[in-house]
């Protein structure tokens, strides 16, 4: 008769997916129903081989599930991270631009960075949003944060036209001409 290793099949059985028959097979057993008894007898924490295994799997699928999202975080970090050096990198051009003469900035530019500047900050972008209710970040209480001062601003970009290409004049319909 062959000296059976229970720690070791129980382990083998734990931590894999054969089955009760073939571990006993395995093992050099010539029959299964004492490994299944041994297996469904609980030990002094009270557990079966099944048991064991179920929390075994939990435990591997926590672990991975865990790895899964503290990879995903990175990669998002590293992403976000790149999307903001780029956006850098863009907004400096347009400056340069600007600067130079090249780009002549229209009040819905205007409207339209303040906007995006605004959804960036967290605050409303919309008539229809709700802002956060005490937002702590010191560059969103700057300029282009009062509601007003937005819809009177997107108003009048609104009925703004252009006078001449490469002018940085521009006119507003219904305003006063000076």
């Amino acid at each position: 008769m062959t000296k059976v290793d229970y720690e070791a099949a129980e382990r083998e059985f734990v931590t894999s997916n054969i089955s009760i028959r073939k571990l006993s097979e395995k093992m050099g057993m010539n029959g299964w129903s004492a490994m299944a008894e041994r297996a469904r007898k609980p030990d002094a924490s009270g557990k079966t081989w099944q048991d064991k295994r179920d929390e075994y799997r939990r435990k591997v699928s926590e672990k991975r599930i865990e790895k899964d999202a503290s990879r995903y975080v990175a990669d998002a970090e590293q992403m976000e991270f790149e999307q903001i050096q780029a956006a850098r990198a863009i907004i400096f051009a347009g400056l340069e631009a600007i600067r130079a003469g090249s780009v002549v900035v229209q009040p819905r530019d205007i409207t339209l960075a303040i906007d995006k500047l605004q959804l960036l900050l967290g605050k409303a972008t919309e008539r229809t949003e709700a802002t956060v209710v005490g937002d702590p970040n010191p560059v969103s209480r700057g300029f282009g944060t009062d509601p007003e001062f937005l819809r009177r601003l997107e108003e009048l970009s609104r009925g703004a036209r252009d006078e001449s290409v490469g002018s940085s004049v521009v006119r507003i319909e219904g305003a006063k001409q000076h």
